[in-house]
């Protein structure tokens, strides 16, 4: 009978033990891998009167930059545009080697003063150097070699989907923008000299990425509730892995008195 009671502890033990473990390797498989490169760049939206655009005083200018705005791809806070997100753009960037090709993604409808930080992620696979650079509206107007670097490039990119409502709504008054400039430096080397002479063209995601209350990014939050979950969860299943055992020690030490009360 102590015997049987014993081993039925044991049972009970390896029942609260077994599902606890399963139900935690679930948890993590559903954690995604990641197998990228990254850089990024962490500012502030414009806020100043002078570095937006359609303030009244430059709107002559803004126009220009509006028609040139409509060449390029664009990142927006908003969540959804039609059915795809808005913060979030993976396109095929053209690079090379010293001196790199300027290429351009506009960063439009930003609350003026809020923080943000914009990502460009690439595989791993795919060795090359970024460089990341931000302008606002005002630097633009103010240096011709940037211009001439936008008109250059929306000429020749693949002009973006654009919704009727964006067309429609282009112009607004007054509005926050950024102008992020990405060189695109090839870091390999390879005897064939057709890829040297013309490098592969890499994928990249770009997120746009607001900060909550200016303090951490917003794309941290299923991070911190999946780190949420496994402590408290962890924490639960050693509470019952702790009675559990805990049963079974009191259970063995009344079989052992019996047994030395045999014996004597």
């Amino acid at each position: 009978m102590i015997f049987n009671a014993s081993w039925s502890q044991r049972l009970q033990c390896r029942s609260l033990v077994f599902p606890s473990l399963l139900l935690l390797l679930l948890c993590l498989a559903l954690l995604p891998s990641v197998s990228a490169n990254t850089e990024k760049e962490i500012f502030v939206a414009p806020h100043e009167q002078d570095e937006l655009l359609f303030t009244g005083a430059n709107d002559g200018q803004s126009v220009e930059l509006e028609a040139l705005n409509l060449g390029l791809h664009k990142l927006t806070p908003s969540p959804l545009c039609g059915t795809s997100p808005c913060h979030n753009l993976k396109i095929a960037l053209n690079t090379s080697f010293v001196p790199f090709e300027k290429q351009w993604v506009l960063l439009d409808h930003l609350k003026p003063g809020k923080r943000y930080e914009v990502r460009l992620c690439w595989a791993a696979t795919s060795p090359t150097n970024f460089h990341l650079k931000l302008y606002t509206p005002l630097q633009v107007l103010s240096d011709p070699g940037l211009i001439t670097s936008l008109v250059s490039y929306s000429s020749r990119a693949p002009p973006p989907l654009r919704t009727v409502d964006e067309v429609d709504h282009a112009v607004e008054a007054p509005r926050s923008l950024l102008y992020l400039e990405i060189g695109a430096v090839a870091a390999y080397y390879t005897p064939d000299k057709y890829r040297m002479e013309n490098p592969d063209s890499v994928g990249v995601e770009i997120i746009l990425d607001p900060y909550f209350m200016n303090i951490i990014p917003e794309s941290l939050f299923p991070i911190i509730g999946m780190i949420t979950l496994v402590t408290f969860f962890a924490w639960w299943c050693s509470g019952r892995i702790y009675r559990a055992l805990q049963d079974i020690e009191t259970t063995e030490v009344p079989e052992n008195d019996d047994r030395e009360k045999k014996t004597t």
